[in-house]
Protein backbone atom coordinates (compact mmCIF):
# COMPACT_ATOMS: atom_id res chain seq x y z
CA UNK A 1 0.00 0.00 0.00
CA UNK A 2 1.28 3.46 -0.89
CA UNK A 3 0.36 6.32 1.43
CA UNK A 4 3.06 8.86 0.65
CA UNK A 5 4.71 8.20 4.05
CA UNK A 6 5.34 5.24 6.33
CA UNK A 7 3.07 4.90 9.34
CA UNK A 8 1.79 2.38 11.86
CA UNK A 9 -1.86 1.54 11.51
CA UNK A 10 -4.07 2.19 14.51
CA UNK A 11 -7.67 1.43 15.27
CA UNK A 12 -8.88 4.93 14.46
CA UNK A 13 -9.31 4.65 10.70
CA UNK A 14 -12.45 4.67 8.55
CA UNK A 15 -13.72 1.05 8.75
CA UNK A 16 -16.66 1.62 6.39
CA UNK A 17 -14.23 2.58 3.61
CA UNK A 18 -12.17 -0.53 4.28
CA UNK A 19 -15.31 -2.69 4.14
CA UNK A 20 -16.33 -1.04 0.87
CA UNK A 21 -12.99 -2.14 -0.56
CA UNK A 22 -13.63 -5.67 0.70
CA UNK A 23 -17.10 -5.68 -0.89
CA UNK A 24 -15.70 -4.52 -4.24
CA UNK A 25 -13.05 -7.25 -4.17
CA UNK A 26 -15.59 -9.96 -3.32
CA UNK A 27 -17.90 -8.80 -6.13
CA UNK A 28 -15.00 -8.73 -8.58
CA UNK A 29 -13.51 -12.11 -7.69
CA UNK A 30 -16.74 -13.89 -6.78
CA UNK A 31 -15.79 -15.25 -3.37
CA UNK A 32 -15.48 -14.07 0.20
CA UNK A 33 -12.15 -12.73 1.39
CA UNK A 34 -10.17 -15.00 3.73
CA UNK A 35 -8.02 -13.78 6.62
CA UNK A 36 -4.91 -15.94 6.70
CA UNK A 37 -2.73 -16.43 9.79
CA UNK A 38 -0.09 -14.05 8.39
CA UNK A 39 -2.76 -11.33 8.11
CA UNK A 40 -3.75 -11.39 11.75
CA UNK A 41 -2.53 -8.34 13.65
CA UNK A 42 -5.04 -7.88 16.45
CA UNK A 43 -2.68 -6.89 19.23
CA UNK A 44 -4.47 -6.63 22.58
CA UNK A 45 -7.76 -6.22 20.75
CA UNK A 46 -6.78 -2.79 19.44
CA UNK A 47 -8.45 -3.13 16.07
CA UNK A 48 -10.13 -6.15 14.58
CA UNK A 49 -10.07 -4.35 11.21
CA UNK A 50 -6.27 -4.55 10.93
CA UNK A 51 -6.43 -8.21 10.01
CA UNK A 52 -9.05 -7.45 7.38
CA UNK A 53 -6.90 -4.57 6.12
CA UNK A 54 -3.89 -6.87 5.73
CA UNK A 55 -5.95 -9.52 3.98
CA UNK A 56 -7.42 -7.05 1.49
CA UNK A 57 -4.01 -5.51 0.83
CA UNK A 58 -2.59 -8.98 0.12
CA UNK A 59 -5.46 -9.97 -2.16
CA UNK A 60 -5.38 -6.66 -4.03
CA UNK A 61 -1.67 -7.21 -4.76
CA UNK A 62 -2.13 -10.81 -5.86
CA UNK A 63 -5.22 -10.06 -7.97
CA UNK A 64 -3.21 -7.74 -10.20
CA UNK A 65 -1.34 -10.78 -11.53
CA UNK A 66 -4.47 -12.55 -12.77
CA UNK A 67 -7.20 -9.92 -13.24
CA UNK A 68 -7.41 -7.14 -15.84
CA UNK A 69 -10.16 -5.22 -14.07
CA UNK A 70 -7.55 -2.61 -13.21
CA UNK A 71 -9.99 0.29 -12.62
CA UNK A 72 -11.76 -1.73 -9.91
CA UNK A 73 -8.46 -2.75 -8.33
CA UNK A 74 -7.35 0.88 -8.38
CA UNK A 75 -10.48 1.84 -6.44
CA UNK A 76 -9.81 -0.97 -3.94
CA UNK A 77 -6.28 0.38 -3.54
CA UNK A 78 -7.77 3.82 -2.89
CA UNK A 79 -9.91 2.34 -0.13
CA UNK A 80 -6.74 0.95 1.43
CA UNK A 81 -5.07 4.35 1.14
CA UNK A 82 -7.96 6.31 2.63
CA UNK A 83 -8.77 3.91 5.49
CA UNK A 84 -5.94 4.99 7.88
CA UNK A 85 -6.17 8.77 7.24
CA UNK A 86 -7.45 9.79 10.66
CA UNK A 87 -6.49 13.45 10.16
CA UNK A 88 -9.32 14.03 7.67
CA UNK A 89 -12.49 15.69 8.90
CA UNK A 90 -15.91 14.59 7.66
CA UNK A 91 -16.01 17.12 4.82
CA UNK A 92 -12.61 16.10 3.53
CA UNK A 93 -13.46 12.41 3.82
CA UNK A 94 -16.52 12.99 1.66
CA UNK A 95 -14.43 14.82 -0.93
CA UNK A 96 -11.69 12.18 -0.96
CA UNK A 97 -14.22 9.36 -1.25
CA UNK A 98 -15.99 11.08 -4.13
CA UNK A 99 -12.91 11.83 -6.22
CA UNK A 100 -11.01 8.61 -5.49
CA UNK A 101 -13.79 6.03 -5.21
CA UNK A 102 -17.16 7.21 -6.54
CA UNK A 103 -15.92 9.18 -9.56
CA UNK A 104 -13.52 6.47 -10.84
CA UNK A 105 -16.29 3.86 -10.51
CA UNK A 106 -18.67 6.12 -12.41
CA UNK A 107 -16.12 6.69 -15.18
CA UNK A 108 -15.47 2.95 -15.42
CA UNK A 109 -19.16 2.08 -15.70
CA UNK A 110 -19.73 4.85 -18.26
CA UNK A 111 -16.89 3.55 -20.44
CA UNK A 112 -18.15 -0.02 -20.08
CA UNK A 113 -21.66 1.00 -21.14
CA UNK A 114 -20.33 2.94 -24.14
CA UNK A 115 -18.17 0.04 -25.29
CA UNK A 116 -21.00 -2.48 -25.01
CA UNK A 117 -23.44 -0.17 -26.78
CA UNK A 118 -20.99 0.29 -29.66
CA UNK A 119 -20.39 -3.44 -29.92
CA UNK A 120 -24.13 -4.12 -29.84
CA UNK A 121 -24.69 -1.69 -32.70
CA UNK A 122 -21.98 -3.36 -34.77
CA UNK A 123 -23.52 -6.77 -34.09
CA UNK A 124 -26.98 -5.65 -35.22
CA UNK A 125 -25.60 -4.14 -38.43
CA UNK A 126 -23.58 -7.24 -39.40
CA UNK A 127 -25.15 -8.83 -42.51
CA UNK A 128 -26.29 -12.43 -42.40
CA UNK A 129 -23.57 -13.56 -44.82
CA UNK A 130 -20.80 -11.81 -42.87
CA UNK A 131 -18.24 -14.47 -42.02
CA UNK A 132 -16.66 -12.45 -39.19
CA UNK A 133 -15.72 -14.97 -36.55
CA UNK A 134 -17.62 -15.22 -33.31
CA UNK A 135 -14.29 -14.97 -31.56
CA UNK A 136 -13.60 -11.48 -32.94
CA UNK A 137 -17.10 -10.31 -32.10
CA UNK A 138 -16.70 -11.61 -28.56
CA UNK A 139 -13.53 -9.59 -28.18
CA UNK A 140 -15.36 -6.47 -29.31
CA UNK A 141 -18.39 -7.00 -27.10
CA UNK A 142 -16.49 -8.02 -23.99
CA UNK A 143 -13.70 -5.46 -24.03
CA UNK A 144 -13.21 -4.32 -20.46
CA UNK A 145 -15.99 -6.61 -19.23
CA UNK A 146 -15.81 -9.15 -16.38
CA UNK A 147 -17.29 -11.75 -18.76
CA UNK A 148 -14.03 -12.39 -20.63
CA UNK A 149 -12.21 -14.60 -18.13
CA UNK A 150 -9.77 -17.46 -17.87
CA UNK A 151 -10.54 -19.75 -14.97
CA UNK A 152 -12.99 -17.21 -13.54
CA UNK A 153 -10.52 -14.30 -13.68
CA UNK A 154 -9.12 -12.18 -16.49
CA UNK A 155 -5.50 -12.61 -17.49
CA UNK A 156 -2.86 -9.98 -16.85
CA UNK A 157 0.82 -9.85 -17.58
CA UNK A 158 2.77 -10.71 -14.42
CA UNK A 159 3.89 -7.81 -12.29
CA UNK A 160 6.13 -7.52 -9.28
CA UNK A 161 4.36 -7.95 -5.96
CA UNK A 162 4.21 -4.94 -3.72
CA UNK A 163 5.56 -4.65 -0.20
CA UNK A 164 3.14 -2.99 2.21
CA UNK A 165 5.61 -0.62 3.82
CA UNK A 166 7.15 1.07 0.79
CA UNK A 167 5.58 -0.16 -2.42
CA UNK A 168 4.76 2.47 -5.06
CA UNK A 169 1.19 1.29 -5.62
CA UNK A 170 -0.64 1.04 -8.95
CA UNK A 171 0.83 2.72 -11.99
CA UNK A 172 -1.71 5.55 -11.93
CA UNK A 173 -0.50 6.63 -8.50
CA UNK A 174 2.54 8.16 -10.19
CA UNK A 175 0.14 11.02 -10.90
CA UNK A 176 -1.21 11.04 -7.35
CA UNK A 177 -0.37 13.88 -4.96
CA UNK A 178 -1.61 15.09 -1.59
CA UNK A 179 -2.94 18.43 -0.42
CA UNK A 180 -0.27 20.07 1.73
CA UNK A 181 -2.85 21.14 4.32
CA UNK A 182 -5.33 18.27 4.66
CA UNK A 183 -3.41 15.38 3.11
CA UNK A 184 -6.25 14.38 0.77
CA UNK A 185 -5.42 12.35 -2.33
CA UNK A 186 -5.32 14.26 -5.60
CA UNK A 187 -5.14 12.99 -9.18
CA UNK A 188 -5.77 14.65 -12.56
CA UNK A 189 -9.42 13.62 -12.15
CA UNK A 190 -9.65 15.73 -8.97
CA UNK A 191 -9.53 19.03 -10.84
CA UNK A 192 -12.87 20.21 -12.21
CA UNK A 193 -12.17 23.95 -12.58
CA UNK A 194 -9.47 25.63 -14.65
CA UNK A 195 -8.26 29.21 -14.39
CA UNK A 196 -6.44 30.78 -17.34
CA UNK A 197 -4.41 33.99 -17.08
CA UNK A 198 -2.56 35.83 -19.83
CA UNK A 199 0.07 37.49 -17.60
CA UNK A 200 2.17 36.23 -14.72
CA UNK A 201 0.96 39.11 -12.54
CA UNK A 202 -2.61 37.86 -13.01
CA UNK A 203 -1.73 34.30 -12.06
CA UNK A 204 0.20 35.53 -9.02
CA UNK A 205 -2.93 37.21 -7.65
CA UNK A 206 -4.93 34.01 -8.19
CA UNK A 207 -2.35 31.84 -6.45
CA UNK A 208 -2.24 34.10 -3.41
CA UNK A 209 -5.97 33.44 -2.94
CA UNK A 210 -5.58 29.66 -2.89
CA UNK A 211 -6.79 28.39 0.49
CA UNK A 212 -4.11 25.73 0.20
CA UNK A 213 -1.65 24.71 -2.47
CA UNK A 214 -1.14 21.28 -3.99
CA UNK A 215 1.98 19.56 -5.22
CA UNK A 216 2.41 19.54 -8.99
CA UNK A 217 0.90 16.59 -10.84
CA UNK A 218 2.84 15.19 -13.83
CA UNK A 219 1.24 15.84 -17.21
CA UNK A 220 1.90 14.28 -20.64
CA UNK A 221 5.12 15.41 -22.30
CA UNK A 222 3.21 16.90 -25.22
CA UNK A 223 1.46 19.35 -22.88
CA UNK A 224 3.57 22.54 -22.93
CA UNK A 225 1.62 24.23 -20.12
CA UNK A 226 3.03 24.72 -16.63
CA UNK A 227 0.27 24.42 -14.04
CA UNK A 228 -0.35 25.69 -10.53
CA UNK A 229 -2.59 23.64 -8.24
CA UNK A 230 -4.61 24.69 -5.24
CA UNK A 231 -7.99 24.90 -3.59
CA UNK A 232 -10.56 27.68 -3.32
CA UNK A 233 -13.45 26.89 -1.01
CA UNK A 234 -14.80 23.48 -2.01
CA UNK A 235 -13.07 23.42 -5.38
CA UNK A 236 -9.75 21.98 -6.51
CA UNK A 237 -8.25 24.39 -9.04
CA UNK A 238 -5.69 23.98 -11.81
CA UNK A 239 -4.38 27.32 -13.10
CA UNK A 240 -2.18 28.19 -16.05
CA UNK A 241 -0.54 31.28 -17.53
CA UNK A 242 -0.02 31.81 -21.26
CA UNK A 243 3.57 31.67 -22.54
CA UNK A 244 5.47 34.88 -21.87
CA UNK A 245 4.97 37.28 -24.76
CA UNK A 246 2.42 35.00 -26.47
CA UNK A 247 -1.00 36.56 -25.97
CA UNK A 248 -4.24 36.57 -27.91
CA UNK A 249 -6.95 34.16 -28.93
CA UNK A 250 -4.70 31.51 -30.53
CA UNK A 251 -2.40 31.20 -27.52
CA UNK A 252 -5.38 30.98 -25.17
CA UNK A 253 -7.04 28.30 -27.31
CA UNK A 254 -3.87 26.20 -27.26
CA UNK A 255 -3.52 26.50 -23.48
CA UNK A 256 -7.13 25.45 -22.90
CA UNK A 257 -6.86 22.50 -25.29
CA UNK A 258 -3.80 21.20 -23.45
CA UNK A 259 -5.47 21.68 -20.08
CA UNK A 260 -8.56 19.72 -21.06
CA UNK A 261 -6.50 16.82 -22.38
CA UNK A 262 -4.40 16.59 -19.23
CA UNK A 263 -7.32 17.18 -16.85
CA UNK A 264 -10.37 15.51 -18.44
CA UNK A 265 -12.67 16.25 -15.49
CA UNK A 266 -12.58 20.03 -16.14
CA UNK A 267 -16.19 21.32 -16.03
CA UNK A 268 -15.46 24.93 -16.91
CA UNK A 269 -12.74 27.57 -17.00
CA UNK A 270 -12.48 31.08 -15.65
CA UNK A 271 -10.48 33.57 -17.72
CA UNK A 272 -9.10 35.85 -15.03
CA UNK A 273 -7.03 38.97 -15.64
CA UNK A 274 -6.98 42.54 -16.87
CA UNK A 275 -8.98 44.33 -19.54
CA UNK A 276 -9.66 47.77 -20.95
CA UNK A 277 -12.85 49.44 -19.76
CA UNK A 278 -15.37 51.60 -21.59
CA UNK A 279 -16.52 54.52 -19.42
CA UNK A 280 -19.94 55.87 -20.36
CA UNK A 281 -22.66 57.92 -18.72
CA UNK A 282 -24.72 54.75 -18.33
CA UNK A 283 -21.93 52.67 -16.79
CA UNK A 284 -19.94 54.31 -14.01
CA UNK A 285 -16.98 52.10 -14.77
CA UNK A 286 -13.61 53.08 -13.32
CA UNK A 287 -10.11 51.66 -13.07
CA UNK A 288 -9.96 48.69 -10.71
CA UNK A 289 -13.60 47.72 -11.28
CA UNK A 290 -14.42 44.22 -12.49
CA UNK A 291 -16.35 43.31 -15.65
CA UNK A 292 -17.86 39.83 -15.93
CA UNK A 293 -19.06 38.43 -19.26
CA UNK A 294 -22.82 38.05 -19.25
CA UNK A 295 -25.31 37.43 -22.09
CA UNK A 296 -26.81 40.67 -23.37
CA UNK A 297 -29.63 40.67 -25.90
CA UNK A 298 -28.72 38.22 -28.65
CA UNK A 299 -25.04 38.19 -27.71
CA UNK A 300 -23.59 35.40 -25.54
CA UNK A 301 -21.44 37.59 -23.29
CA UNK A 302 -18.41 37.90 -25.59
CA UNK A 303 -18.13 39.10 -29.20
CA UNK A 304 -15.05 38.93 -31.43
CA UNK A 305 -14.73 42.50 -32.61
CA UNK A 306 -11.95 41.87 -35.16
CA UNK A 307 -13.84 39.14 -37.04
CA UNK A 308 -16.76 40.32 -39.15
CA UNK A 309 -17.77 42.43 -42.11
CA UNK A 310 -18.59 46.01 -42.92
CA UNK A 311 -22.26 46.56 -43.66
CA UNK A 312 -23.73 48.92 -46.25
CA UNK A 313 -24.54 51.28 -43.43
CA UNK A 314 -20.82 51.49 -42.64
CA UNK A 315 -21.29 49.66 -39.35
CA UNK A 316 -19.02 46.73 -38.50
CA UNK A 317 -20.98 43.52 -37.90
CA UNK A 318 -19.21 40.68 -36.03
CA UNK A 319 -19.67 37.24 -37.59
CA UNK A 320 -19.44 33.81 -36.07
CA UNK A 321 -21.07 32.49 -32.95
CA UNK A 322 -19.53 32.04 -29.50
CA UNK A 323 -20.93 29.88 -26.72
CA UNK A 324 -22.72 31.36 -23.73
CA UNK A 325 -21.36 30.80 -20.23
CA UNK A 326 -22.75 27.55 -18.77
CA UNK A 327 -26.18 27.83 -17.19
CA UNK A 328 -25.03 26.80 -13.71
CA UNK A 329 -22.53 29.69 -13.68
CA UNK A 330 -25.23 32.16 -14.69
CA UNK A 331 -27.51 30.88 -11.94
CA UNK A 332 -24.61 31.16 -9.48
CA UNK A 333 -24.19 34.80 -10.54
CA UNK A 334 -27.90 35.42 -10.00
CA UNK A 335 -27.66 33.85 -6.55
CA UNK A 336 -24.65 36.01 -5.73
CA UNK A 337 -26.25 39.26 -6.89
CA UNK A 338 -29.51 38.56 -5.07
CA UNK A 339 -27.87 37.77 -1.74
CA UNK A 340 -29.17 40.41 0.73
CA UNK A 341 -26.27 39.65 3.07
CA UNK A 342 -23.60 40.34 0.45
CA UNK A 343 -21.22 43.06 1.58
CA UNK A 344 -21.40 46.42 -0.24
CA UNK A 345 -17.69 45.85 -0.90
CA UNK A 346 -17.60 42.07 -1.50
CA UNK A 347 -14.19 42.02 -3.18
CA UNK A 348 -12.30 44.16 -0.71
CA UNK A 349 -11.41 41.42 1.77
CA UNK A 350 -9.82 39.26 -0.92
CA UNK A 351 -8.02 42.26 -2.42
CA UNK A 352 -6.63 43.12 1.02
CA UNK A 353 -5.41 39.53 1.34
CA UNK A 354 -3.44 39.90 -1.89
CA UNK A 355 -2.03 43.29 -0.87
CA UNK A 356 -0.91 41.88 2.48
CA UNK A 357 1.31 39.44 0.58
CA UNK A 358 2.25 41.78 -2.27
CA UNK A 359 2.07 45.49 -1.34
CA UNK A 360 2.79 46.42 -4.97
CA UNK A 361 -0.77 45.30 -5.77
CA UNK A 362 -2.34 48.11 -3.76
CA UNK A 363 -4.72 50.59 -5.35
CA UNK A 364 -3.01 53.57 -7.02
CA UNK A 365 -3.93 57.06 -5.88
CA UNK A 366 -7.32 58.40 -6.95
CA UNK A 367 -5.80 61.18 -9.05
CA UNK A 368 -4.20 58.52 -11.26
CA UNK A 369 -7.66 57.49 -12.47
CA UNK A 370 -8.30 59.92 -15.32
CA UNK A 371 -10.96 59.75 -18.01
CA UNK A 372 -10.16 61.79 -21.11
CA UNK A 373 -12.73 63.11 -23.54
CA UNK A 374 -12.47 61.59 -26.99
CA UNK A 375 -11.07 64.91 -28.26
CA UNK A 376 -9.22 65.27 -31.52
CA UNK A 377 -6.49 63.12 -33.00
CA UNK A 378 -3.09 64.23 -34.28
CA UNK A 379 0.10 62.53 -35.48
CA UNK A 380 3.16 62.77 -33.23
CA UNK A 381 6.74 63.00 -34.45
CA UNK A 382 6.95 59.21 -34.05
CA UNK A 383 3.95 58.72 -36.33
CA UNK A 384 1.72 57.67 -33.44
CA UNK A 385 -1.89 58.81 -33.41
CA UNK A 386 -2.72 60.52 -30.13
CA UNK A 387 -5.46 62.58 -28.59
CA UNK A 388 -4.42 66.16 -28.03
CA UNK A 389 -5.88 68.27 -25.26
CA UNK A 390 -5.48 71.84 -24.21
CA UNK A 391 -5.51 72.62 -20.49
CA UNK A 392 -8.84 71.75 -18.95
CA UNK A 393 -10.02 69.51 -21.80
CA UNK A 394 -9.58 66.30 -19.84
CA UNK A 395 -12.23 64.88 -17.60
CA UNK A 396 -10.30 63.70 -14.56
CA UNK A 397 -10.82 62.55 -11.01
CA UNK A 398 -14.54 62.09 -11.55
CA UNK A 399 -16.26 61.79 -8.19
CA UNK A 400 -17.61 58.36 -7.41
CA UNK A 401 -19.42 56.82 -4.46
CA UNK A 402 -16.46 54.86 -3.02
CA UNK A 403 -12.95 53.67 -3.85
CA UNK A 404 -13.61 49.96 -3.47
CA UNK A 405 -13.93 47.96 -6.72
CA UNK A 406 -17.39 47.60 -8.22
CA UNK A 407 -18.69 44.68 -10.28
CA UNK A 408 -20.31 45.10 -13.71
CA UNK A 409 -22.01 42.42 -15.81
CA UNK A 410 -22.33 42.69 -19.56
CA UNK A 411 -20.74 42.31 -22.95
CA UNK A 412 -16.99 41.93 -23.45
CA UNK A 413 -15.27 42.47 -26.81
CA UNK A 414 -12.38 40.16 -27.63
CA UNK A 415 -9.80 40.33 -30.39
CA UNK A 416 -6.18 39.73 -31.31
CA UNK A 417 -5.18 43.38 -31.29
CA UNK A 418 -4.91 45.87 -28.47
CA UNK A 419 -7.65 48.49 -28.45
CA UNK A 420 -5.97 51.90 -28.11
CA UNK A 421 -8.38 54.21 -29.90
CA UNK A 422 -10.98 56.12 -27.92
CA UNK A 423 -13.01 56.83 -31.06
CA UNK A 424 -13.08 53.15 -32.14
CA UNK A 425 -13.83 52.17 -28.56
CA UNK A 426 -16.76 54.54 -28.31
CA UNK A 427 -18.13 53.51 -31.71
CA UNK A 428 -18.24 49.81 -30.85
CA UNK A 429 -19.54 50.57 -27.38
CA UNK A 430 -22.39 52.65 -28.77
CA UNK A 431 -23.48 49.86 -31.12
CA UNK A 432 -23.10 46.86 -28.79
CA UNK A 433 -23.00 48.40 -25.30
CA UNK A 434 -19.57 46.89 -24.72
CA UNK A 435 -18.13 47.29 -21.24
CA UNK A 436 -14.64 45.92 -21.76
CA UNK A 437 -12.02 44.94 -24.35
CA UNK A 438 -9.61 42.02 -23.99
CA UNK A 439 -7.55 39.61 -26.12
CA UNK A 440 -8.13 35.96 -25.21
CA UNK A 441 -11.77 35.03 -24.68
CA UNK A 442 -12.80 34.61 -28.32
CA UNK A 443 -10.28 31.79 -28.72
CA UNK A 444 -11.64 29.87 -25.75
CA UNK A 445 -15.43 30.21 -25.63
CA UNK A 446 -16.09 27.41 -28.14
CA UNK A 447 -13.43 25.06 -26.75
CA UNK A 448 -14.46 24.95 -23.10
CA UNK A 449 -17.41 26.35 -21.13
CA UNK A 450 -16.06 29.48 -19.53
CA UNK A 451 -16.69 32.82 -17.89
CA UNK A 452 -14.54 35.90 -18.50
CA UNK A 453 -13.52 38.05 -15.51
CA UNK A 454 -11.59 41.26 -16.21
CA UNK A 455 -10.22 43.86 -13.84
CA UNK A 456 -10.12 47.25 -15.57
CA UNK A 457 -6.58 48.63 -15.91
CA UNK A 458 -7.07 51.34 -18.57
CA UNK A 459 -9.71 52.96 -20.76
CA UNK A 460 -8.74 51.49 -24.18
CA UNK A 461 -7.28 54.77 -25.41
CA UNK A 462 -3.83 56.13 -26.23
CA UNK A 463 -3.17 56.85 -22.55
CA UNK A 464 -2.59 53.16 -21.77
CA UNK A 465 0.00 52.41 -19.10
CA UNK A 466 0.82 49.66 -16.61
CA UNK A 467 0.08 51.61 -13.43
CA UNK A 468 -3.23 49.90 -12.64
CA UNK A 469 -2.43 46.40 -13.91
CA UNK A 470 -1.44 44.86 -10.58
CA UNK A 471 -4.48 46.20 -8.76
CA UNK A 472 -6.79 45.20 -11.61
CA UNK A 473 -5.30 41.69 -11.51
CA UNK A 474 -6.09 41.57 -7.79
CA UNK A 475 -9.72 42.62 -8.22
CA UNK A 476 -10.29 40.07 -11.00
CA UNK A 477 -8.82 37.28 -8.86
CA UNK A 478 -10.98 38.45 -5.95
CA UNK A 479 -14.16 38.10 -8.02
CA UNK A 480 -13.14 34.62 -9.17
CA UNK A 481 -12.84 33.50 -5.57
CA UNK A 482 -16.08 35.24 -4.58
CA UNK A 483 -17.96 33.46 -7.36
CA UNK A 484 -16.55 30.07 -6.42
CA UNK A 485 -17.99 30.46 -2.92
CA UNK A 486 -21.47 30.04 -4.43
CA UNK A 487 -20.72 27.52 -7.21
CA UNK A 488 -21.63 24.02 -6.09
CA UNK A 489 -18.92 21.32 -6.35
Amino acid sequence: MSTGASFKLSGEGHPYILKLGVLLWELLIGKKITINPEDEEDEDGVDSNLSLFNALNREEINSREICVEKPILDVIANCLNIYPQTQLDERMVRSVVYWNIVKPLQNYLDSLYTTRARASTLHRKRPANDMTSNESMMKSEDFGSPACRQGGLLALEPRTKRVKEDDPGPQWRKQERRCENCGCLLTPESYAIGIVCALHKELLAVRILFDCTHESIPVPSEDSNHYSFGRMGQHDIVAVCLPSGKYGTNSAANAIANMRRSFPAIRFCLLVGIGAGVPTEQNDLRLGDVVVSHPTGTHPGVIQYDLGKQGEDGVFHPTGSLQRPPRFLLTAISHLISNPDLSPAPLQGYVDQIIATRPDYKRPDEEKDTIFDTGTVHITRNGIREHHYADGEQQSNVSRRATHPHIHYGLIASGNRVMKSASARDHLASVYNILCFEMEAAGVMNICPCLVIRGICDYADCHKNDLWQNYASATAAAYAKLLLTVVRP
